[in-house]
């Protein structure tokens, strides 16, 4: 690897090591009588190890929450901010079948 490659990597990484601590932080709150059976495991993969950054929790970075109370209950409202297809409009209808 040549010197430039190098240092962008490494202030790619510098960067990160600045930006993590000012992330937001989202409270995840288990409730039992949906998925019972899915709780354990859920909570197990959001604990566990990063797989790339170790010192940090497989959650805690690269994923999205999204306030859904800003679309006041609508579905629909919500998806049809969402057109590209693979992105939130599946996720969306799953996570509302499940009642989340």
């Amino acid at each position: 690897m040549n010197l430039p490659a190098l240092c962008a990597k490494l202030m790619g990484r510098v960067r990160l090591a600045r930006e993590f601590p000012r992330l937001p932080v989202a409270d995840l709150r288990f409730d039992q009588r949906l998925h019972r059976e899915d709780i354990r495991p859920a909570h197990a993969n959001v604990t566990r190890r990063h797989p790339r950054y170790k010192v940090f929790r497989n959650k805690t970075m690269g994923i999205a929450l999204i306030d859904l109370s800003a679309f006041a209950g609508d579905t629909a409202a919500y998806l049809s901010t969402v057109r590209a297809p693979g992105h939130a409009g599946p996720q969306g209808r799953k996570a509302s079948a499940r009642g989340y």
